[in-house]
């Protein structure tokens, strides 16, 4: 029983490593591409709050989605013990 889940649960947790990965890598694409904008000059400390905001936002997310695929791989070991020890009793269980 467990073994299903325990792939579905792999499934999610790769999927979750692989989008952090692909919004890590978007942030360093967009911050490698970045022109300002043509026109009237805002201040620095706007710009510096408006970037250090957008940066915290996505950031946070980006931690938020690893975290996730850490818990769903620490499930995913949780899961292979819970499995392992259901198989030895069943065989115990079974003589």
């Amino acid at each position: 029983m467990t073994r299903y889940v325990l792939t579905d649960v792999r499934q999610a947790s790769d999927e979750l490593t692989r989008r952090a990965a692909e919004l890590t890598g978007w942030l360093d694409r967009m911050a490698a591409e970045y022109r300002p904008a043509p026109g009237p000059e805002p201040s620095d400390s706007v710009i510096a709050l408006a970037d250090l905001a957008c940066v915290q936002a996505v950031s946070a997310a980006a931690d938020r989605l690893a975290a996730a695929a850490e818990s769903m791989a620490a499930c995913v070991t949780e899961l292979r013990a819970v499995d392992h020890d259901l198989g030895r009793q069943l065989c115990r269980w079974s003589r």
